[in-house]
């Protein structure tokens, strides 16, 4: 009994500080992502930032490819990209990443060896658990962001709501950096045809 109610007294305070920590990661990425107008540099600095999530082992974001409605491997930590061969385009409604993206709804996997459509070289990697949630902007998918754990039902409910937090802020930032790249471009092919133009 004594041992019981300590491991209990442990497994509170835990979930006590992962309570203490989830605004913070929040926090954390949002000012992270204020930081670039890049949309690779965005990307990237949200990959890595949520590896500091509990049971995080590794991380990837797709971006929505809006002429083949394909999600494409935008970045990654934690896992080798050979391991993301098989994820480098993935089709809607295929895998964890794709059925985020069809449903719009984040996306748990407890044991990844009973899902069909999981690489087979993640699962030599030693990946169990996957949680994929929507990047969303204005109600827009602009993607999906991936989080790995060699954990089995590393994710709860609670991670599921925290990762919809996420990816609405880097829903946000992939937004605002795509915009300001067209902005750019379009800024440049105005100053291009205007030189055209003078001569």
């Amino acid at each position: 009994p004594g041992m019981q109610s300590m491991t209990h007294i442990q497994q509170a305070k835990d979930e006590l500080e992962h309570y203490r920590f989830e605004p913070e990661v929040i926090n954390q990425i949002g000012e992270s992502l204020s930081g670039s107008l890049d949309l690779q540099t965005t990307v990237q600095d949200a990959v890595d930032k949520t590896m500091e999530i509990r049971y995080v082992d590794a991380a990837f974001i797709q971006l929505l490819d809006m002429t083949s409605d394909q999600l494409r491997l935008s970045a990654s930590v934690g896992i080798p990209l050979q391991s993301l061969s098989g994820a480098e385009t993935i089709l809607r409604g295929s895998g964890c990443p794709g059925r985020a993206l069809g449903t719009g709804a984040t996306v748990i996997e407890g044991d990844l060896r009973l899902t069909e459509d999981v690489p087979t070289e993640v699962l030599e990697d030693g990946f169990h658990g996957a949680i994929s949630v929507p990047l969303k902007s204005k109600n827009v998918i602009l993607g999906t962001l991936t989080l790995l754990s060699r954990k089995n039902d590393a994710y709860t409910e609670d991670e599921a709501r925290l990762m919809a937090l996420i990816g609405n802020e880097i829903g946000a930032a992939v937004d605002n950096a795509t915009l300001y790249g067209q902005s750019v471009e379009h800024a440049r092919k105005e100053l291009a045809h205007s030189r055209i133009a003078s001569t």
